[in-house]
């Protein structure tokens, strides 16, 4: 029987797009390797959101053909859609296959002989089964921000229809999942190809109504996309996890005007305001670029400045890369690389002592914790995320808890994660300052 070997990089819908390829290939009797040695079939699903995106994704490709000379490579995903002959000559990979195009997987099998049977429908789905599952719901972006690549590569908005969202969460929880992240190229725009017209907040409501999932948890979404109805929704139920993710990107406007992003720093202080007026504890999570064409030193400053008022849960720092045939490629004032690198280091030791004082907040506190089955690498105890996201070590879960919400009581903080004990036994936690301490 053939094998296939298949790596991700990039975005969560990268990796849903990677679930759905590999239940397909499993319908058509292929089983899943873990090393690519031993593998018929080797696929790389790329990204190609930066330079450093590129040059990951081409060495692995280039790994997968040492570790095994005599195996079948392919490329797929966003890098392949971008520039499949770049992939070719330097990857020496033997094809690239768009990732949706399963006759066009199905006829390149039986070309090489990987497969010769008839094919089972596939489910869509990944069938490992997991504590937390992604479910895409959206696909593309029209917005066209002037640094980005997605919109060339991803196409124009498209929506998974309502009802098979909701089949797809039901089936999740069929196979023992409690948590769901909804997640999409821009998710915000969900059902904005649809007619009649469907919002992100009914998909929420038909979940919460139409399936027992436990959890439900947004992706990333646009400032300007956080409507009025959708903050309600989250007030009317706590299966909705109290976490947002809403791209920053800069806090001058002069930059996002060049960005072309079409939203204010006044924007954020709006949202971010009204989603604390639910609750004051909800995580509010953000991305920025630093680097960015046009970016001076009084923009960044003020950009800093900005992350630190609204005292985001967690900073995801990029620096600028060109993107060919994007708009900013062309741009001029283009920032110096040692300076970009010395904003970026500003910028992550600003988000590490945000995220510190974030998870600070809940010490005393009682919070509800989905327990994983991956141990904390330096306590081994089982843990997970709160509903605001933060990773919690739970120094007395037992492996029966395992794929649970269990009801913790923080007692302390390393860094920006959380030591707690379950409420039947709480006490104190200074033994895991010792372990981590020890560590470094």
């Amino acid at each position: 029987m053939a094998r296939y070997y298949l790596k991700t990089y990039g975005c969560k819908v990268n990796q849903c797009d990677s679930d759905s390829l590999a239940a397909r290939l499993e319908s058509w009797g292929l089983d899943r390797s873990d090393d690519p040695r031993s593998a018929d079939l080797c696929i790389v699903n790329t990204c190609t959101v930066t330079a450093v995106s590129d040059s990951k994704c081409l060495k692995a490709l280039r790994a997968a053909r040492r570790a095994n000379p005599r195996a079948t490579i392919v490329g797929t995903g966003c890098l392949a859609r971008r520039d499949s002959a770049k992939m070719l000559s330097a990857a020496g990979v033997d094809s690239t296959i768009d990732i949706e195009d399963a006759k066009g997987w199905l006829d390149y099998l039986k070309e090489r002989n990987i497969f010769e049977g008839t094919p089972r429908p596939a489910s869509g789905e990944s069938r490992r089964a997991r504590t937390r599952v992604f479910v895409k719901v959206q696909d593309g972006c029209d917005s066209f921000c002037s640094y980005c690549i997605v919109p060339f590569v991803r196409g124009e908005p498209r929506s998974v229809p309502l009802e098979l969202v909701r089949d797809r969460v039901r089936a999740s929880v069929e196979q023992g999942a409690k948590e769901v992240v909804l997640t999409g190229i821009h998710l915000g725009l969900y059902g904005i190809d649809m007619s009649p017209r469907v919002t992100l907040a009914a998909l929420l409501r038909t979940l919460l109504d139409g399936t027992d999932i436990e959890r439900v948890r947004l992706s990333s979404i646009e400032v300007n996309e956080v409507t009025d109805e959708l903050p309600e929704v989250f007030a009317s139920s706590r299966r909705l996890q109290r976490h947002f993710h809403i791209p920053l990107q800069s806090g001058d406007e002069s930059v996002l005007s060049a960005m072309n992003r079409h939203y204010t720093a006044d924007d954020f202080r709006r949202v971010t305001g009204q989603i604390r007026e639910i609750d004051a504890d909800t995580g509010i999570a953000t991305d920025v670029m630093v680097g960015f064409p046009t970016e001076t030193d009084r923009a960044f400053e003020t950009t800093l400045r900005l992350a630190e008022e609204l005292e985001f849960s967690r900073l995801h720092v990029f620096k600028y890369s060109p993107r060919p045939g994007t708009a900013a490629e062309a741009l001029k004032n283009g920032v110096p690389p040692g300076v970009a690198k010395e904003r970026s280091n500003r910028m992550i030791e600003l988000g590490g002592h945000l995220s510190e004082r974030f998870a600070r907040r809940f010490v005393g506190k009682t919070v509800e914790v989905l327990v994983e089955s991956k141990r904390d690498p330096v306590t081994g105890w089982y843990g997970g995320f709160s509903s605001n996201y933060v990773r919690t070590a739970i120094r007395d879960a037992t492996a029966d808890m395992v794929n649970t919400v269990a009801r913790v009581v923080v007692e302390d903080t390393v860094g920006a994660n959380a030591v707690a004990t379950s409420l039947a036994h709480v006490a104190g936690a200074g033994d895991v300052k010792a372990a981590h301490a020890q560590r470094l």
